[in-house]
């Protein structure tokens, strides 16, 4: 039970769906970098670090190679171990290599610069015939020196990523008690393009065994212009972060930032956002386009409520995330999760959004065209609107909020077996039901109940 902290709030909200803090989706939102390669489009950094600034990203991930003046002002990183190019003495997990390693990452960045640690990247690239009992007793050895460090202090370590093939199955061992959360890599191509809903849920299925129900971060996703065009990873990008962060997954980098070109045959490389020129492609401007619409930043977390509506006609591949952010509006983004990799858009369905709760007004954003919202026809509590695979957002005021309930009091914790607690409050007047949210250890606060008004307890 070490590692057991929740919270519990009184909430007024109404029914259907409980919205996530814009602003949380907007933390989400990563990119992966090579700033190590200094050798190619990534040099000048300060170039690179510009793009990432101007585009909004607050999160960047890469290997170890940073310098501590190069990280750029106010974002975090994602430090990957790389051992995929390196011989099974790397993964010596000796506790004086795991403190040679962590030292590189000590003397690269301060603490308040690394949003987390990852184990080695694609380490299954290498040839070790013992891959898994060395990645294994690796990050046991990481993990003990992490949480015994104070430099790591509320700094989670991500199991390593292993690039999926079948020859890997039963190879990688259960890693659960030995790191803080799942490390997923998620693209969109097996054996035929694939949608996004397909790719988070796949990988998912395959490494859920590795860390157990541990939060996941997708370290890598992503789609390249060798399979699809340029204008397809445009439509895929923003459905890209929206439906990792909808299935769960608490941060998402996209793979890549720059599209570098090869010194040996001038070849432009498929993967990026942003061209070698540095011109932005489709999905970079999206990128910047979603955050303006969705960004909501306050130094105190905002603890989002419900919005009562139900989607009239809506085809079974139509996805939703509902967002909220503190001025009390909601950002509703709806689109259709298709594998479509061609230029065109994928044909529109027409579809009934029905609030069951009063609504002042609704705009409608589309970020692949750009962040100018424009006034929806309201009719009967209703709008009605066509979706394709490009996502549509709707901006929708409230026509009142709810009054908030006052803060539950007598709040106590008692053990009730080694692997649950009983938690037990004073009933507060108004409330129309109680959220219940984990944290473990350094993640990030996940909500895993909502209780009816007039609850006073709860076992976890």
């Amino acid at each position: 039970m070490s590692k057991l902290v929740e919270i519990l709030e009184a909430r007024t909200f109404l029914t259907v769906t409980s919205a996530a803090w814009s602003d949380a989706f907007v933390d989400s939102v990563g990119i992966a970098t090579h700033s190590k390669f200094w050798n190619t489009e990534y040099k000048p950094w300060s170039t690179s670090t510009s793009i990432i600034q101007d585009i909004g990203f607050r999160s960047i991930r890469g290997v170890s190679g940073f310098q501590l003046d190069d990280m750029p002002s106010g974002i975090k990183a994602v430090a990957a171990v790389d051992g995929r190019a390196n011989s099974s003495a790397y993964l010596d997990p000796s506790p004086a290599n795991v403190r040679r390693v962590l030292q590189v990452l000590k003397d690269e960045y301060s603490p308040s610069d690394l949003a987390a640690v990852e184990g080695p990247n694609e380490y299954n690239g290498s040839s070790d015939p013992n891959m898994g009992a060395n990645l294994a007793a690796f990050m046991k050895e990481a993990h003990t020196q992490m949480r015994a460090d104070p430099f790591f202090d509320g700094i989670p370590l991500l199991a390593p990523s292993i690039n999926y093939t079948k020859s890997n199955n039963g190879r990688i061992p259960d890693m659960s008690g030995d790191v803080d959360g799942a490390n997923l890599h998620v693209y969109g191509y097996d054996g035929g393009w694939k949608d996004n809903d397909f790719a988070v849920s796949r990988e998912w299925g395959r490494f859920r065994w590795q860390t157990g129900g541990l939060p996941a971060w997708s370290t890598e996703a992503g789609f390249d212009v060798d399979n699809a065009t340029v204008t397809a990873v445009g439509r895929y990008w923003p459905r890209m972060y929206l439906e990792n962060f909808r299935q769960g997954v608490q941060r998402t980098y996209g793979y890549q930032l720059i599209a570098t070109i090869d010194d040996t045959t001038q070849s432009v490389d498929p993967w990026g956002i942003v061209n070698p020129d540095y011109t932005y492609r489709p999905a970079a401007t999206v990128t910047k386009n979603l955050i303006t619409l969705l960004a909501d930043p306050a130094s105190t977390p905002f603890v989002a409520g419900s919005l009562d509506f139900d989607l009239v006609g809506a085809p079974a591949d139509v996805r939703t995330l509902l967002t909220q952010k503190r001025d009390g509006t909601f950002q509703l983004a709806v689109w259709r999760e298709v594998a479509n990799n061609v230029d065109a858009d994928f044909t529109s369905a027409a579809l009934t959004v029905q609030f069951n709760q009063g609504i002042a007004g609704v705009r409608s954003a589309r970020p692949n065209d750009g962040t100018t919202t424009t006034p929806l026809v309201l009719s009967n509590e209703s709008v009605t609107l066509n979706i394709n695979d490009r996502v549509t957002i709707l901006q929708i005021t409230p026509a009142s909020a709810p009054a908030t309930p006052a803060v539950p009091s007598g709040l106590s914790v008692s053990v009730t077996s080694g692997a649950s607690a009983r938690m037990t409050w004073t009933d507060v007047s108004g409330e129309q039901g109680y959220r219940v949210e984990r944290k473990d250890g350094p993640m990030l606060w996940q909500p895993v109940a909502f209780l009816p008004a007039g609850t006073t307890s709860y076992v976890d």
